[in-house]
This record gives structure tokens, C-alpha cells and sequence, in this order.
């Protein structure tokens, strides 16, 4: 059984309920229509960027409107998050990051310091960062949002219900820890 995946609920949801708020984190609110539209600029800008289905990203960050653009623009084009703990040393971010091979991260600017380690220690390639940046050179999420269409992103392979979309690391109590794969069904089930 193929299904669009939990990307196709925000479009759905803008057909329905276009004005009705969606979304709110601190003083910013989102209709279902802007934040559908936003998550299509996320989507677009990491079609932009090269990432393809199956490619894995990773977010540090508190909880944020941009955790949950990023769990949809993911699911749109089928890529693979990697929710990262803020609470982790840089050594298991470092692990976690590199066992699910993100090459990809978006971070908070008050992670910059782990980023800036965490570079050194992985493979990640390309940066997004949440707010301004003080010692590196990344582009910033508003300014790659604002560069991108809010049209839906050119779909490729249909995700199915069977398709993983996050892969969540267990605390590793009995040793390393383990990335658990949820996949889109399982996230549709479980809301």
C-alpha cells in the first residue's frame, strides 16, 4: 500500500482550513496556508541545496516552529530526520550524527559552539543555522526560505507508508546508542 506520506497532511490541511492558525511558537502564528507555504520553501531550498530521497538531516535545536517545518518539508521529499538531544555531550552528537550518515544539519545560533565542533568531528557538509551566526560562515534559515518558491516541490518517488522518515537515537544505557527508524506509517499510526 503506497501513500503520499504524513508530507501531503499540510497540503491537504491548507485545502480544508486555509486560515485557520495552524501553528504558534512565542509571538510568531501560522495559518495552515503560511506554514504550508513555509514548509514548501524548506522542501524547495533542500531540493536547492542537492539532498534527495533517502538523504538523511539532522536538527539541533529547542522546541521551535522550524522543528516542525523541517519534520514536513522532510517528509514532502522524503528525506530522513535525525532529531538531535540538546542535552548530549558533543561526543554522542558527534555518534549520532555519524552512525545515521546526516550530512546535513540545522541548528539553533546558541549551538554554534557544538557546531562548530561537531564539524570537525563528522560528515557534515552543509549547515543551516536558526538566528545569526557569529563564527562561522552558514547560511541562515530566513535567508534560504526567502530565496525559495512556496509552490509544492517537485515530487519524486512517492513515499510509502513503509518509507522511513526518523530515525530517533535511544539513550544508549546498555552501550552505544541505537537509532530507532519510524516510518511514515508508523508516524501516521501513532498520531
Amino acid at each position: 500500500m503506497t501513500s503520499p506520506g504524513i508530507g501531503s497532511w499540510l497540503s491537504k490541511r491548507e485545502v480544508l482550513n486555509p486560515h485557520k492558525e495552524a501553528l504558534i511558537d512565542g509571538r510568531r502564528r501560522y495559518t495552515y496556508r503560511e506554514l504550508n507555504q513555509r514548509v514548501n520553501r524548506l522542501a524547495n531550498a533542500f531540493t536547492t541545496l542537492g539532498l534527495k530521497q533517502g538523504d538523511r538531516c539532522a536538527m539541533l535545536a529547542y522546541n521551535c516552529a522550524e522543528y516542525v517545518e523541517l519534520i514536513f518539508a522532510s517528509a514532502k521529499l522524503g528525506l530522513i530526520l535525525i532529531p538531535l538531544n540538546w542535552r548530549l555531550s558533543i561526543v554522542e552528537l558527534a555518534f549520532n550524527i555519524n552512525d545515521s550518515g546526516a550530512t546535513l544539519l540545522i541548528f539553533d545560533a546558541e549551538f554554534e559552539e557544538t557546531f562548530v565542533e561537531l564539524r570537525r568531528q563528522t560528515a557534515i557538509t552543509q549547515c543551516i543555522i536558526i538566528g545569526k551566526a557569529n563564527r562561522i560562515d552558514a547560511v541562515t534559515y530566513v535567508d534560504l526560505l526567502s530565496r525559495q518558491s512556496d509552490e509544492p516541490p517537485v515530487p519524486g518517488t512517492p513515499v510509502s507508508l513503509e518509507s522511513p522518515h526518523i530515525i530517533m537515537y535511544t539513550a544508549g544505557t546498555t552501550g552505544r546508542p541505537k537509532g530507532a527508524v519510524l516510518s511514515h506509517g508508523a508516524l501516521r499510526h501513532n498520531a
